[in-house]
């Protein structure tokens, strides 16, 4: 039986999907939407709260939001509305340039329902393939390695990349994604 549901265009998850809520607890409502402007400045805090793949320089991270707005199509996992993760995709050099979620909702699914609709992106700018880069020896490269990435080399600064084919892949089948 699925943990969630959709009613109406709005996603209702079983209780036994969050079994920390004490009975009579409202059950979160998630959803997956687009970005859009007002999304930014918590984009930028998601960004910043993050413990792994931190930016050498907090002060770019505004900067970094108006790039990924400018140049991307921004996806957001939305709970109780409020965003607690984004991915994005830069079609102009098929990587996934952002996937991240708010510390406090790590190990829910939701960089794992984010991410292939960053790659739905790149597939439909005709790209085979996406590639990306983390830090090595995170959780974010375990997630990619789990995820079927390959790795196909290393950048000056240590990241690894990675490397996937995305042609075969299915566009997002969670009922999260609206």
């Amino acid at each position: 039986m699925p943990d969630c549901a959709i009613i109406q265009g709005v996603t209702i998850v079983k209780r036994t999907a969050y079994p920390e809520l004490a009975t009579g607890d409202q059950v979160p409502q998630q959803h997956i939407r687009k970005a859009t402007g007002a999304d930014r400045q918590r984009i930028s805090e998601i960004r910043f709260a993050v413990r792994e793949n931190r930016p050498s320089n907090p002060a770019l991270i505004e900067r970094l939001v108006d790039w990924l707005f400018a140049n991307s199509t921004v996806w957001v996992w939305e709970e109780d509305g409020v965003i607690q993760g984004f991915s994005a995709a830069d079609p102009r050099d098929e990587s996934i340039c952002a996937l991240f979620v708010h510390p406090c909702y790590e190990r829910r699914g939701i960089g794992r329902a984010l991410l292939p609709l960053a790659c739905d992106v790149l597939k439909d700018s005709g790209y085979t393939t996406a590639v990306l880069s983390t830090e090595a020896g995170t959780r974010a490269e375990r997630f990619y390695r789990t995820d079927g990435w390959t790795e196909v080399g290393c950048k000056e600064d240590g990241q690894i990349i990675f490397q996937k084919n995305v042609w075969g892949s299915t566009r997002c089948s969670s009922p999260s994604c609206s």
